[in-house]
C-alpha cells in the first residue's frame, strides 16, 4: 500500500511539474495588435491577474500568482503602461511588470525654442501629469530667468512622468553638457563665465540657418566682442519684444534703447540667452572658426554672405536684401 501511495504522490509530483513548465513557457493570449496594459499605483499582482484572465488573456492566475510569490516578485510591480507584445509567456510578463519595463514615448525639444516655448509643448501634453506648480523661478539655482538651462533634445518620457521632472531633466542635461563643452573651451575666449557663453550659443542657435555655419558665426560675434563693438543681432530684439513682436522688425524697434535685449543699442551681451541653444550651438561658441568676418547677411537660402569690412557688408545687403 505504501509503495503504491509513493507511486501516487510521484506521479502527481511529475504532472505539476510537467503542467508548471508548460505554463511557464507557453505564450499568453495576446492578439496579433497586442495589448496595453495600465497599472496604476497600489495595484496588486493578483488584481492585475484577475483582470488579465477576465479579458482571457493570462490562463491560470493562481499559478501566476503562486510563480510571482516563489521569486518573491508580486511585491516589486511597478506601476506605468505596458506593451505586451504576441509571444509573451507569463514568465516574460512578469518580468516587464517587476522590472518596470514601461512605454516611453518620444518627446522633441526643437533647437532654439524657448523656455515658454517648451513649457507651452509639455502642458499641451496630455500622456504628461502636469505639475500644480512648476515655479520656473526656482528650477534653475542661483538664476531667476530660467531661459537658456533647458537642453533642447529628444526625450523619451513614460505615461503620467510629471512637467517638472521633464524641465529637471532638462536643465541638469544642460548643465551636464555647459560643464564639459566649458571645460573643453578654446583660450583666449571674450568669456569670462560659461554663462555668458550659454549667451552667445542661444544667439548662435538664433542666427544659424546651416549647421556648417556655425562656427563662423561665432567667430563673427567674437570678433565684434574682442573689438568693443556691438553684436547688432536682430533675434535679441524679437527676444526683447515677447509677444509684442508682429513678425515686422522696424526701424523703430532697431532704436528702442528701452529694450534691454536690443544689442543694437547696448554693449557686450543680452542679460540672458535668447533661446534653448543645442550642444553644436555651445560647441561653435566655445570654438570659434578661424575667420576675419565682422558682418553677415541671409542670402535667402538659409546660408549667409559674410563680409570683412563694412564696405563689404554693405553692398552684400545690396545684393541679397535690397534687390
Amino acid at each position: 500500500m505504501f509503495k503504491w501511495v509513493t507511486l501516487l504522490l510521484a506521479v502527481s509530483c511529475l504532472v505539476v511539474a510537467v503542467v508548471y513548465a508548460r505554463w511557464q513557457t507557453t505564450p499568453l493570449a495576446i492578439p496579433a495588435a497586442g495589448i496595453v496594459l495600465n497599472v496604476s499605483p497600489g495595484d496588486s499582482l493578483s488584481s492585475i491577474s484577475r483582470d488579465l484572465a477576465a479579458r482571457g488573456i493570462l490562463k491560470s492566475p493562481r499559478i501566476f500568482g503562486l510563480h510571482a510569490r516563489l521569486g518573491a516578485k508580486d511585491r516589486n510591480i511597478r506601476s506605468g503602461e505596458y506593451s505586451i507584445v504576441v509571444g509573451t509567456t507569463p514568465v516574460e510578463l512578469l518580468e516587464i511588470l517587476a522590472v518596470g519595463k514601461v512605454v516611453h514615448y518620444a518627446l522633441t525639444i526643437p533647437e532654439g525654442f524657448t523656455v515658454s516655448q517648451f513649457v507651452a509643448k509639455l502642458q499641451a501634453d496630455d500622456r504628461l501629469t502636469q505639475s500644480a506648480d512648476l515655479n520656473l523661478e526656482t528650477l534653475v539655482p542661483g538664476y531667476l530667468n530660467p531661459e537658456g538651462w533647458l537642453f533642447p533634445d529628444t526625450y523619451h518620457v513614460p505615461r503620467g512622468m510629471d512637467t517638472r521632472s521633464v524641465l529637471q531633466t532638462a536643465y541638469q542635461r544642460m548643465k551636464l553638457i555647459l560643464d564639459e563643452e566649458w571645460e573643453a573651451r578654446e583660450t583666449g575666449l571674450p568669456y569670462e563665465t560659461a554663462y555668458q557663453a550659454l549667451i552667445m550659443a542661444s544667439i548662435i542657435e538664433k542666427e544659424t540657418g546651416m549647421p556648417s555655419e556655425r562656427a563662423e558665426i561665432a567667430a563673427v560675434f567674437v570678433s565684434r566682442m574682442r573689438l568693443g563693438m556691438r553684436l547688432q543681432t536682430d533675434p535679441t530684439i524679437i527676444y526683447g519684444l515677447g509677444d509684442g513682436f508682429d513678425g515686422n522688425l522696424t526701424r523703430k524697434h532697431l532704436h528702442d534703447g528701452s529694450n534691454p535685449y536690443n544689442t543694437y543699442r547696448i554693449d557686450g551681451m543680452p542679460p540672458t540667452p535668447i533661446g534653448l541653444p543645442g550642444r553644436a550651438a555651445i560647441h561653435a561658441a566655445l570654438h570659434p572658426a578661424n575667420s576675419t568676418a565682422l558682418y553677415f547677411v541671409a542670402r535667402g537660402d538659409g546660408s549667409h554672405h559674410f563680409s570683412k569690412t563694412l564696405q563689404e557688408h554693405e553692398a552684400a545687403v545690396r545684393r541679397y536684401q535690397l534687390h
